[in-house]
């Protein structure tokens, strides 16, 4: 792997291995401290310092819901009101007995994260889904968004102080459903290669030795191989919070 900072504080990452590229985009997300990496497959016809960076893929536990509404259709329209929708996790529909669905949404950071949803059934009976988020770590417990912490947030300034009623909470975070061998490191940033043959990581996935790489390079050096990141936190956000902001119900 090959690393170079391109200025406004972004970082080009370029592979040399499909495995490597692929293991760091799906792992997502990453983090720098507290600060969420935020992470750009970059394209051939893409400008790295043009990119707009603002989106960080999350495992989303949904729970709360009847019998009946698991289903990826109801996980699509789910994952498009917290954010985009990328994936359903159908292993986890495989239980006798499920108390929370699982989708992969990719959230844009400048909004705040959404906390529950108010659906109704068939027969017009309301009911309220909460949502939480895998791998969470900081966030704002008065905005509700990523890349800083209540202490430190617009609001509180305006307000002169830190109100008792805050919003959001510890709540909204989850342990994975599954345990992931996820290292906070790039694979192939250096340390002993060679001890790491044939460990297995998850999925059927194999770490290959530095000589495997040699005789396996799948990928050009080129933009193709090339992941694009920075760090979402307080010194770099380009948006202000409204002080006005209040949480709404439906959130």
């Amino acid at each position: 792997m090959e690393m170079k900072e391109i200025g406004g504080k972004r970082i080009l990452f370029q592979f040399f291995h499909q495995l490597d590229l692929e293991r760091i985009m799906q792992g997502s997300p990453w983090y720098f401290g507290n600060y969420p990496l935020l992470l750009h497959h970059v394209k051939v016809w893409d400008q790295p310092s043009k990119i707009d960076l603002h989106l960080l893929n999350f495992w989303v536990q949904i729970f709360d819901l009847p019998m009946g509404f698991f289903m990826e259709n109801v996980g699509r329209f789910l994952g498009n009101f917290v954010g985009h929708f990328l994936e359903y996790d159908t292993s986890n529909t495989t239980a006798t007995w499920r108390n929370f669905m699982c989708i992969k949404v990719a959230i844009d950071v400048w909004n705040p994260l959404k906390r529950h949803k108010k659906l109704k059934q068939a027969n017009g009976t309301p009911f309220t889904v909460s949502l939480k988020y895998e791998r969470l770590q900081a966030f704002c417990f008065m905005c509700g968004r990523l890349g800083h912490t209540h202490n430190f947030c617009d609001i509180v300034f305006d307000l002169g102080g830190i109100p008792e009623h805050k919003g959001w909470g510890m709540d909204l975070k989850t342990p994975e459903r599954r345990q992931l061998n996820r290292q906070g490191t790039l694979l192939g940033g250096g340390g002993n290669q060679e001890a790491w043959e044939n460990v297995e990581l998850e999925d059927g996935l194999y770490i290959l030795t530095e000589s495997e790489r040699k005789r396996k390079r799948i990928l050009p050096q080129s933009l193709g191989s090339t992941i694009l990141a920075t760090t979402l936190s307080k010194s770099n956000q380009l948006l202000s919070v409204d002080p006005n902001f209040e949480a709404g119900r439906d959130q």
